[in-house]
C-alpha cells in the first residue's frame, strides 16, 4: 500500500514526549488517499532511551501557510512500549492531495519520538495540545525547527471506474476491415436480430481488482435492464 512521510529510521536522535505535547513534521501527499494508519518510530537513539508508560495518538493537521492548521484526523490511543519501537496508530481520514503535518501527542513523559534527521525538512512542537481532544485548529506552535521526525501514513487510493466512450461497429468484416456504424458516443437503431459490435472505453483510477464485465440492454420506456 502507498505511504507518505518518513518511512525509515535515521541518525537524528529523538525528542522527549510529555503530557499533551505534540511533535510533528510536514509531508506531501501526492494524490488523493484514504489514510488507514500512521506509523511512528520511537527511540532509535544511542544516547537516550524511551521508557514504557505512555499512551499516544497520531494526529494529522492540514498545512496552513507552513504551519499546522485544521485538524483532519486523530487515531485511537495506543500504548508505547519501551526501547526502539515501531508503533502503528489506527487512523481513518480521507485526504486530498496536498501538504499535511503528521505527529504524535502523548499523555505522559516516558517515550521519545525518533528524528530521522536534525537537518532538512521542518518540525513543530506544540504544548498543551490536549491529548484527550486535540485542538482544531492547532493554534500557534510553541517551537519550530529543522529536522524530520520518523513518521509516515499508509493510505488507499480511492478506486473508481467510469465508462469514457462507446462506439458501434458493423459486423461486416475483420478487426481491421469492418466499418463503423456511427460516430463515437452515438446511439444507433437496429432491426431485431441484427448482429453488431460494440467497443467500450473504461477509465480507472486507483488499482481496481480484476473483474468480469457484462453488457445489459433496456428497451425504450422500460426501467428493467436485461443481460445480453
Amino acid at each position: 500500500m502507498p505511504t507518505f512521510g518518513q518511512t525509515t529510521t535515521g541518525s537524528g536522535g529523538s525528542s522527549p514526549n510529555s503530557n499533551d505535547r505534540y511533535w510533528a513534521s510536514k509531508f506531501t501527499l501526492s494524490e488523493d488517499g484514504a489514510v488507514t494508519k500512521v506509523t511512528a518510530f520511537f527511540d532509535y537513539d544511542a544516547g537516550n532511551t524511551s521508557n514504557a508508560g505512555d499512551n499516544g495518538k497520531a494526529v494529522i493537521y492540514a498545512d496552513s501557510s507552513g504551519s499546522p492548521g485544521a485538524l483532519v484526523g486523530v487515531s485511537s490511543a495506543v500504548s508505547i512500549p519501551a526501547g526502539d519501537q515501531t508503533v502503528d496508530f489506527p487512523l481513518t481520514a480521507s485526504l486530498a492531495a496536498g501538504d499535511y503535518w503528521l505527529g504524535i501527542v502523548t499523555d505522559s513523559f516516558n517515550s521519545r519520538l525518533h528524528k530521522y534527521s536534525d537537518t532538512g525538512g521542518n518540525h513543530v512542537r506544540k504544548e498543551s495540545l490536549t491529548y484527550a481532544s486535540p485542538g482544531d485548529p492547532m493554534g500557534t506552535p510553541d517551537a519550530t525547527g529543522s529536522g524530520i521526525f520518523g513518521i509516515y501514513a499508509t493510505y488507499d487510493v480511492p478506486v473508481s471506474l467510469d465508462q469514457s466512450h462507446f462506439r458501434f461497429r458493423n459486423d461486416d468484416g475483420s478487426e481491421t476491415t469492418a466499418t463503423w456504424a456511427a460516430a463515437e458516443d452515438t446511439p444507433i437503431s437496429l432491426a431485431k436480430n441484427t448482429p453488431v459490435r460494440l467497443r467500450v472505453e473504461i477509465g480507472a483510477t486507483g488499482d481496481p481488482a480484476n473483474a468480469a464485465y457484462k453488457l445489459q440492454y433496456r428497451k425504450v420506456g422500460d426501467s428493467t435492464w436485461r443481460d445480453i
